[in-house]
């Protein structure tokens, strides 16, 4: 079992199907430096996270959303794997007291009900799990996307950039 989610676990990320941009309730919903709002105030001093970063009376709180998802199957081994590479990554070159994760692989059982086909793709390069050529997966998955589109194409990324040379762009 895998769960994803584009959200940053981390102060300030929190969020319910309100989007609320005060609270002011006598039990408030968002302690400490949870009502943020990044236009303000950048996160600091986290060593101390039910300290008020910003004035909640006259500032709005940055409401969140965003969509999670739980994973089993084939796929949920993939976002292990990937998970693992970049755990050893950080743990080799920048949190040097942590164990190493080795990957344990297990049969996947084929009568899984209710479930659909998915595509695991990701963004990774040197800096984040030292892997040495660029990981280009989700640029190979818009081009089949495209190349294969008989109608109409939707494509919604928040990071839907590019910072190759015009040369390399078809």
């Amino acid at each position: 079992i895998a769960f994803l989610g584009g959200l940053d676990l981390a102060f300030g990320r929190y969020d319910d199907f309100s989007h609320e941009l005060t609270d002011l309730h006598e039990n408030k919903i968002w302690i400490g430096k949870d009502y943020y709002n990044p236009s303000y105030s950048a996160h600091t001093l986290n060593e101390y996270p039910f300290e008020e970063a910003i004035d909640r009376n006259e500032v709005p709180r940055m409401p969140w959303h965003d969509i999670h998802v739980k994973i089993v199957g084939e796929s949920a081994q993939d976002v292990a794997l990937n998970f693992i590479q970049r755990w050893n990554h950080h743990t080799a070159t920048q949190v040097h007291d942590h164990e190493f994760l080795i990957p344990k692989m297990s049969k996947i059982p084929l009568k899984l009900r209710n479930c659909m086909e998915i595509q695991i793709l990701r963004s990774i390069g040197d800096w984040s799990a030292q892997i040495g050529a660029p990981e280009i997966s989700i640029q190979r998955a818009y081009l089949a996307l495209i190349e294969n589109a008989e109608h109409f194409i939707y494509i919604e990324n928040q990071y839907f950039i590019s910072s190759l040379s015009d040369e390399l762009v078809q």
